[in-house]
């Protein structure tokens, strides 16, 4: 009887992996918005779950979500910015931008405000 079980269970892992997709690393690389050389070293590396057969690296799709999931950033509410300090279009604050500006007439550099 507990033969009969495994082969269930064997039946059901299979069916399992036929339901998920299994990604090449050229696949991965895409879905990941990496170059193929990055995906090959996190895959390399074991940040990424994956079936390795002579000749050839698959990773299933559930492992792509699970690094992800689990490599995910918190988004941030919001920018505490100062309301005396006005950014400039380079994203520094004008009071830095101008000590810069003063330090450069100077002919020296600024200190690390």
């Amino acid at each position: 009887m507990s033969d009969l079980s495994s082969q269930e269970n064997s039946v059901e892992d299979a069916n399992a992996q036929a339901a998920d997709p299994l990604l090449t690393l050229q696949q991965v690389a895409e879905r990941l918005s990496v170059c193929y050389e990055t995906a090959r070293l996190m895959v390399k590396r074991g940040e990424i779950a994956s079936i390795r057969r002579s000749g050839w690296v698959r990773v299933p799709l559930t492992a792509i979500n699970d690094f992800l999931e689990h490599n995910a950033c918190p988004a941030q509410n919001s920018l505490h910015v100062s309301s005396k300090s006005k950014v400039g279009k380079t994203g520094t604050s004008e009071t830095v931008a101008k000590s810069f500006r003063l330090a450069r007439r100077i002919g020296r550099r600024p200190s690390n405000a």
